[in-house]
């Protein structure tokens, strides 16, 4: 497959995405700069934080695996829809 890669820990090759492949399919994160995650950090070519799919990924994955909050934790549903019925 041709392409970048990088070699994770173990040895394991995967493939690593481009800004420019992000682009093209939509899926540039639109604030990289405010993510604040240490795999973010770009000492790792694999995790890129403008690939919104990664970051809203990992996000998820701490918080499941690792029992992290994101920093900015969202309103409920509920709330917004009293706020907007207010």
């Amino acid at each position: 497959m041709p392409g970048r890669y990088a070699v994770r820990e173990g040895g394991e090759r995967c493939h690593v995405v481009t800004p420019r492949t992000l682009e093209s399919a939509g899926l540039v994160h639109p604030s990289a700069e405010a993510v604040t995650a240490e795999l973010f950090d770009g000492s790792r070519p694999f995790f890129l934080a403008a690939d919104k799919v990664q970051v809203k990924y990992e996000m998820l994955r701490a918080h499941v695996v690792d029992g992290k909050a994101s920093r900015r934790p969202r309103q409920s549903t509920a709330t917004r829809v009293r706020r907007s019925i207010l």
